[in-house]
């Protein structure tokens, strides 16, 4: 990490996205964003891929240079995916906003790229500057309409060549996604490509009222390990196809009571068995897990991992000798705990982020 804040010539740097090339185990790829200080952009010389050809001792910053691209627009990567059966190994790499609020302005540079990478990293880390090509850029169309701005953007590779993407909007709201798409060469082509109206499953998504996304915070994509159809994509609520994305069901509004699925989508993995792929996946209220055995089986993961954020609380006064004392704490998009001597809190239905909190 020390590297990485040299490299970063005192702009805040974060990573966005992690792979270990399987063909070099010694190989390990970055995906950085760096945010700009007192308002103003990063330079291009901070943010982008970093490579490292020796486990993470050091690191090497490669900049993209597909042609066509604009050569001094910000490379955050918002996403990368290798593709491991290729030798070299393939990479794939989304340029898209950050998750920062109040950086909404369109980037020429947003969209995907890919590149073989290098085939000897110890002397020549970095991708050859030729190789790279622009396979999706901010413009083209996509989900049949012609979008002038790509915000963030997040990936899924199935096997050689088939990859899904999940693309959200440049607004100052940041609520909306322009849809997902799937190419099976590579990105030559983008053959299936749907808007938010294939979004379905409850009654607040309609073609009039999209799914609530928030892609800035809250937007991956994934792809069974096994069924290149069956697909995942994570916004304001979990979503999961089974016909290549042509249709997306919500599986938010499929449970109910103590069971529901919280809003804001931010992590899934694959628990693979014998050709079933039950999932674990994280949100802002925690880490749940779906086991798609018959029936299909919601498990509430919470009761044994400390997984909410509080912002602030309180207690009552003479709390250490008070026998009916308490302790009030507000909670990240979970509203408010109390602690009555018990050892567990119960919440209380007072909306959502709860940031302060008086016990007196």
């Amino acid at each position: 990490m020390q590297e990485f804040i040299t490299n970063s010539l005192g702009y805040p740097l974060r990573i966005s996205a992690l792979a270990v090339d399987s063909n070099n185990s010694n190989t390990v790829v970055a995906g950085t964003y760096a945010y700009g200080i007192g308002g103003a952009a990063a330079p291009i010389t901070t943010s982008g891929i970093y490579l490292s050809a020796n486990q993470g001792m050091t690191w090497t910053h490669c900049l993209i240079t597909a042609p066509g691209m604009p050569t001094t627009s910000t490379q955050w990567i918002s996403d990368l995916v290798l593709d491991n059966s290729t030798n070299p190994t393939t990479i794939y790499a989304a340029i898209g906003q950050s998750n920062l609020s109040g950086y909404d302005n369109p980037n020429p540079a947003n969209g995907i790229y890919t590149s073989t990478m290098s085939a000897s990293p110890p002397t020549s880390p970095c991708p050859a500057p030729t190789n790279w090509r622009r396979i999706l850029k901010t413009g083209d169309v996509f989900g049949g309409q012609t979008h002038p701005d790509f915000g963030r953007i997040k990936l899924a590779r199935y096997n050689h060549g088939i990859l899904y993407t999940i693309i959200g909007s440049v607004d100052g709201g940041g609520a909306s996604i322009l849809g997902v798409a799937q190419t099976t060469d590579g990105g030559h082509s983008w053959s299936n490509q749907y808007d938010p109206s294939h979004f379905r499953g409850c009654s607040h998504d309609s073609p009039l009222n999209p799914p609530f996304s928030q892609p800035r915070l809250n937007l991956y994509v994934k792809v069974d390990p096994f069924f290149s159809n069956i697909v995942y994509a994570g916004i304001g609520d979990l979503y999961r196809s089974t016909d290549g994305g042509a249709n997306f069901a919500d599986q938010n509004c499929l449970y109910s009571g103590q069971n529901a699925i919280h809003q804001d989508q931010h992590a899934l993995a694959f628990r693979t068995g014998l050709f079933v792929s039950n999932i674990i996946f994280g949100n802002d209220g925690g880490l749940w897990s779906l086991d798609w055995t018959s029936p299909a089986t919601l498990t509430n993961l919470n009761d044994t991992f400390s997984t909410l954020q509080m912002y602030a609380g309180d207690l009552t006064p003479n709390f250490a000798a008070d026998p009916n004392a308490q302790a009030l704490g507000g909670m990240q998009d979970n509203g408010t705990a109390v602690y009555t001597g018990q050892y567990h809190s119960q919440p209380i239905p007072m909306g959502a982020d709860q940031r302060e909190w008086t016990g007196r």
